[in-house]
């Protein structure tokens, strides 16, 4: 294949999103809220020890997960055992179709009973627009997405 005709194979194949990012070297954001990276296929998020997370902080987060996953929908995992607080706002937002763009599914992982409370609080009333699953086991977490690694957002 001559290089003219490389170069349409991987606009196509891109525009596909037949080509996916090297599993071997993933994407990685760390800031003072959160740290994401790509690996294997799905996205994984560790929140900050003793984060309160404002609807300007919730942003943030949206904004660098949009930017490891580069236009390609994937499962999710979110650590939020360290999370502190939502408010309200934030809550509302992270529910919605703007956080929830180019996620597949999404794994929430708790350590403790108030932390499940809340978190079944969430599913409950503010209802996110992805499918939404919560573990106390990262493993059992990761099976679980590994069932939407490839599938396409609807």
């Amino acid at each position: 294949m001559g290089c003219s005709g490389w170069f349409q194979y991987t606009q196509i194949a891109n525009s596909l999103s037949l080509l996916s990012k090297n599993k071997d070297m993933p994407d990685f954001i760390e800031n003072e809220h959160i740290k994401i990276w790509l690996r294997s296929g799905i996205i994984d998020s560790e929140y900050s020890p003793n984060l309160h997370i404002t609807l300007q902080v919730a942003k943030k987060i949206i904004e660098d997960r949009l930017k490891v996953s580069s236009g390609v929908s994937y499962p999710c995992l979110a650590d939020i055992r360290n999370l502190k607080r939502v408010n309200d706002d934030a809550r509302e937002y992270l529910a919605g179709e703007e956080a929830c763009q180019l996620i597949t599914a999404l794994a929430v992982l708790t350590n403790t009973p108030i932390q499940n409370l809340f978190a079944n609080f969430y599913l409950k009333f503010n209802k996110p627009k992805v499918k939404t699953m919560l573990f106390t086991d990262k493993e059992k977490a990761l099976r679980w997405l590994e069932l939407f690694r490839y599938h396409q957002q609807n």
